[in-house]
Order: C-alpha cells, then structure tokens, then sequence
C-alpha cells in the first residue's frame, strides 16, 4: 500500500471517528429520554409524561460514559485523535445542558428538576473536564498536554460508567429484597428511599474522583512536582467534600437540622473515601523500579485488600451516626441501614479494582 492509501485510510477512519462522535452527542442530547422510558418499561415501572425521576440523568451519564470510552479505544488504537475524543465528549456536554434546560422547562417542577440535575452535571464538570483543563496547563507541546488531559477524561469517565452500573445493580439487588418483605423487622417504609444516599449516586462519584484525585500518585510525572501533587490531591479532596456538603444541603426542601445532618453525613461519604485510600496507600507503598512505566499505583497487593475492608467500615460508621437518625424518623431499620452501606463500602471498594484495566486506555508513550 502506498504512502497516499494509508494517508487516505487514516484520513477516512479519522472522519467516521468524528462523524461517530457527532451522532453520540446528539442521541445523548436527544434521544436520552426515550431511552430512559424503554428502560423504565422493561423494568416494569411505570412513569407520568414529563417526569422520570432520576432515571435520565443516569442514561445521560452512562451514555457519555460509554462514548467517551470508546474515543478513548479508538484513540490509542490511531483511529481517531485525543483532539476529536475530546471535542465529541465536550460536544455532547454541550446538548445534555441545553437537554436539561428544555426539560426543566417543560416540567411542573422545573426549578427543582433543573437545579438537580445542574447539580449532578456538576459532578461531570468537576471531574471529567476540570482536571483535563488544569493538566492543559503544564508545559509542552500542546498535542502531548491534550492527550495527557484527554487520557485522564477518558479514565474519570470509564470509573464514572464501572460506578454507576455497580451502584445500581446493588440497589436494585436490594430493592428486590425489600419488596418482598411484607411485614417482620426489617421492612421498610420506602424500598426506593430507603438509602438515603442510593448507591448509584454515591459510586458514580466516589469512583472517578479516586482515579482523578489520587492521579498525582499512579501517574507518575503528571504534575511538574511533588509539591503541585500533593496540592492537586488536597484541593480535589476538598473540592468534592464541600461540593457534596453544600449540594445535598442546598438540594434540601428546607434548612432545618435534619438537612444540615443529611449534608454533613453525605460529604462524610467522600471523606471516608480520601480517608481510607490514604489510610491504604500508606500501608501498602512501594517504590516504583526506575523501568515501570509512570502509569500505575506503587502499591503491593495489599492496597486493593485494604479498600473494600476500609471503605465498609468507614461507610458503615457514617450511615450509623449520619443516616441512622433519619432512617429513625422514618420508621426504618437502623441497623439494615448500616449493613447496606457496609456493603455497598465492599462493592466500591471491588469496583475500584477496574482502575489498572482501564489505565491502558492511556497511551503508552504519555504515561511512561
């Protein structure tokens, strides 16, 4: 084949790549809804025209999740740029906001639905897009910076996706569980609220924010030096804490007591989380060999034992001394509450065990 054919070949990929890109953010921004329906349909759940509840946020976020995945493949595969992953994901971003605008506007709550869903937008913001503008910020030739920030767009998005379905794949677990309980000790008053902070919510956050706050440990080399790593860490850490706190606060119908203690016990969540990855990587460091490459925790395996078994501990004490009062008020079982969290701090903590799978959508000769 000549120099021209494949000049040619790589030119033709690289234009189905972005024409892909192009019709994935439409059907995120346009078709979300209607997806949402049919999955609430074959889940046997019934919904009012114009109200799903939290259902489209998640199809949104899994869709975007997926997309950027695949741009993520495709690039390190030569089949497409950072450039256009990067673009089709912000793109997309782009008309799921213009999305959620129109249906708080058709809605007859549309001041709560679209604050909400700003709310969980945030979380996108915050952890997809923001690091990768902060990495832009380095030195270098441009083209390295936007696949390094690309890359770990593509890892936030992957945690955010392996989150999301774990999440909710316990709850529903659970639900099913629930359901079936008619009348004992440890029913129940609503199988769907009975949480407090569901699963799917909590996963889908707490998972990328590891891979992106604690990037300045398992990429080596991403921050110019160790002082700008450990401001990275702290700042993210902070950053989802008080966002977790405030939000859920502000998202409250009133600021009475119960909403303060139903804030404070959601941003001890991600606290717990920075506690005990810390907690975890101190007691498995290692020093790297000078010929691994920079991408990858430098931690024996004791690290990926010490996360589920920390992260239930932590999740368990926080949903006894911040959920249990609430789950008081409404008549619940404290104690079930408690051994829920326990093990949905399990599910995340196996979840997180993906990372080093998906830290080969980076490419090789950016995080070596």
């Amino acid at each position: 084949m000549s120099m021209d054919e494949k000049e040619k070949d790589v030119g033709l990929q690289r234009f189905a790549t972005a024409l892909a890109g192009l019709v994935f953010a439409h059907l995120v921004g346009s078709g979300y809804v209607t997806i949402a329906k049919a999955f609430r349909s074959l889940a046997g759940k019934n919904h009012e025209p114009g109200h799903l509840g939290d259902t489209p946020l998640h199809v949104i976020f899994m869709l975007a999740a997926v997309g950027a995945c695949f741009g993520g493949f495709a690039a390190k595969r030569g089949w497409a740029t950072f450039e256009q992953v990067v673009m089709s994901v912000a793109f997309a971003a782009v008309v799921v906001f213009v999305a959620i605008v129109d249906q708080s506007l058709s809605s007859d709550n549309g001041d709560q639905a679209f604050w909400k869903a700003m709310y969980y937008f945030g979380w996108i913001v915050g952890l997809w897009f923001a690091p990768m503008i902060l990495i832009l910020n380095q030195n270098g030739p441009i083209s390295r910076r936007v696949r390094r920030g690309g890359s770990l767009l593509v890892v936030a998005a992957a945690m955010t996706l392996v989150g999301l379905l774990t999440g909710w794949s316990l709850g529903e677990v659970a639900k099913q569980i629930l359901d079936n309980c008619l009348d004992g000790d440890y029913c129940v008053s609503d199988p769907r609220k009975f949480w407090i902070a569901p699963p799917i919510v909590v996963n889908a956050i707490c998972s990328p924010f590891v891979a992106v706050g604690f990037s300045s440990i398992w990429w080596r080399g991403l921050w110019p030096s160790p002082a700008w790593a450990r401001i990275w860490t702290a700042g993210m850490s902070a950053f989802v804490i008080i966002y977790a706190f405030v939000g859920m606060y502000m998202y409250a119908d009133d600021r009475t007591a119960a909403s303060l203690q139903y804030g404070l016990a959601f941003g001890a969540l991600p606290a717990g989380t920075v506690l005990t990855t810390l907690i975890a990587f101190g007691l498995a460091r290692r020093n790297p060999r000078e010929d691994e490459v920079a991408v990858g925790w430098p931690i024996s395996t004791l690290f990926w034992w010490l996360l589920p078994l920390g992260l239930s501990i932590s999740f368990a004490l926080i949903a006894l001394l911040g959920f249990g009062p609430i789950a008081q008020k409404k008549h619940d079982p404290v104690g079930l509450l408690v051994v829920a969290h326990g093990l949905n701090g399990v599910v995340l903590g196996f979840t997180l065990w993906l990372m080093p799978p998906i830290f080969r959508l980076i490419p090789r000769r950016d995080g070596s």
